[in-house]
């Protein structure tokens, strides 16, 4: 399979997955946008909150 077609594929299939999964559970899609991340390198430490724009 050439790279161009794989790379094709996986975002269709991302996309397709996103749409189903919000359509589907929209409170389990909602509250992942709602999740923290953090990041910690020794003592330094890095948090992000997903918001939706």
């Amino acid at each position: 399979m050439r790279t161009e077609t794989g790379g094709f594929a996986v975002l269709v299939a991302a996309a397709l997955a996103a749409l189903v999964w919000a359509n589907v559970e929209p409170p389990a899609y909602a509250s992942f946008w709602d999740t923290r991340l953090s990041v910690r390198f020794g003592t330094v430490l890095t948090t992000q909150r997903r918001t939706p724009a």
